[in-house]
């Protein structure tokens, strides 16, 4: 078959890099959704108040079908959600488990627009990508029981995808931030009326401060993180700040499991080698320091007939 695509992209494209990020990314999504179903039962009427006890729910446009099913259902439903995220970690039936935990979150998004999040519609459209993303070839009973085709490789595009999944809500929530009300420190005034104490400096710093910090970091570093990510000399830098970041709202705010997943999927921007965990020779390697360190293919003319090399060139 004839690809539309030109011959020198295709070959970017399709060129194999270490499967270990997304082995790595498998197991953290399915981890913290995990996580994040367990939260609806860590208090004995939280499911009811949500989806039992209201009269009325502000459904979405389009979607005035979608209604929340009996309490009992509801709560079969979730726990079947907590053994499909296990499914997607683990990586058993993983297309089938991603698939399924796609529709079953989905619609647990749609009941009310009164509960919206936006990292909850992220993980709607993740889970719906990763359907599509060969994550279960290495490390995972699909791959133990030969319910695919085990390899240690994959396609340069499915970390692009991912790194775009991950990339465009930092990029987009800059955007957002770049209002007046944003920029003049509202709201995070007012939300930070409500912080008492910070880790480490506890009640000695200045509270206009913070606000100022607070409101143009999150601006510059939505705008700037991924650029500094993916260009090797800031690497370094960009990464643990980003982890300082969503340390930083995890303590601020109350935002469930979005910064531990977002500090988990930014590792999508390292090295794809970076999580085979030989440390003591590919720490480096992993942030760009000392050449990729990535087991790739040469191209020898036809993209379908390669041999393993080591490439220089960064992904």
């Amino acid at each position: 078959m004839r690809s539309w695509l030109p011959y020198d992209l295709r070959c970017k494209l399709l060129r194999p890099v270490d499967i270990s990020s997304l082995v790595y990314f498998r197991f953290a999504f399915g981890f913290t959704m995990l996580v994040n179903t367990v939260r609806y039962f860590d208090h004995p009427y939280k499911l009811h108040r949500l989806y039992a006890w209201p009269e009325y729910y502000f459904t979405y446009e389009g979607f005035g079908w979608v209604q929340p099913m009996p309490i009992d259902r509801l709560r079969t439903h979730m726990m079947i959600l907590g053994v499909l995220s296990l499914n997607i970690a683990a990586g058993f039936y993983y297309h089938i488990s991603t698939t399924l935990f796609f529709l079953g979150f989905t619609y647990i998004f749609l009941l009310d627009q009164t509960h919206y999040l936006n990292h909850y519609y992220l993980i709607s459209l993740m889970s719906l990508v990763l359907i599509f993303l060969p994550l279960n070839r290495h490390n995972s009973f699909d791959a133990r029981f030969k319910l695919v085709r085990r390899s240690r490789t994959v396609p340069v595009w499915t970390v692009w995808v991912l790194r775009a999944m991950v990339g465009l809500p930092y990029f987009y929530g800059g955007i957002a931030k770049l209002n007046w009300d944003w920029l003049r420190g509202e709201p995070m005034r007012m939300w930070l009326k409500k912080v008492t104490s910070l880790p480490l400096l506890g009640t000695n710093y200045d509270p206009e401060a913070l606000v100022f910090v607070v409101t143009y970091g999150g601006v510059l570093l939505d705008l700037l993180i991924v650029p500094f990510l993916l260009y090797t000399p800031t690497r370094i830098p960009a990464f643990p700040l980003s982890v300082v970041f969503h340390s930083l709202n995890a303590t601020l705010f109350n935002i469930g499991v979005f910064p531990a997943f977002m500090i988990s999927a930014t590792t999508i921007f390292l090295d794809p080698e970076w999580a085979t965990f030989r440390w003591a020779g590919k720490l480096r390697e992993g942030f760009g320091l000392r050449g990729r360190g990535v087991t790739t293919i040469r191209n020898t003319g036809n993209p379908s007939r390669s041999t393993n090399s080591s490439s220089s060139s960064s992904s």
